[in-house]
């Protein structure tokens, strides 16, 4: 006799509720975010907020560059990057975190206005 409960007769009542334990809503586990090396001032700030609001959430972090983020998460070795210039892709989903006016600097004789 199996310590399982047969499913074909219907018998997955409450031994198997208890194996599967209760549901949980709350974001858990490990998550490994990508940050640009210019963006790894953030990751103090980001594992402080992660902790406070998701306690249950094991927060790694990792820096590389825009193309080796990229390779991570198409291999998943990451879980999420922050990078700029993507393009979407049918594997993986883009948002916009930040939209920024990019500014050109120069002498007054430089043509820059």
């Amino acid at each position: 006799m199996s310590a399982y409960p047969d499913r074909r007769r219907g018998d997955d009542g409450p031994q198997a509720r208890a194996e599967i334990g209760p549901a949980r809503t709350e974001p858990h586990g490990h998550v490994t975010v990508g940050l640009l090396p210019s963006l790894d001032r953030l990751a103090e700030a980001v594992v402080l907020r992660v902790r406070a609001t998701h306690p249950a959430v094991q927060l790694r972090i990792t820096t590389g560059y825009a193309g080796h983020l990229a390779g991570w998460i198409d291999s998943a070795e990451i879980d999420l990057g922050l990078l700029y210039d993507v393009r979407p892709a049918v594997a993986v989903d883009v948002h916009d975190l930040v939209e920024e006016p990019l500014w050109a600097v120069g002498p007054p004789d430089a043509g820059c206005a």
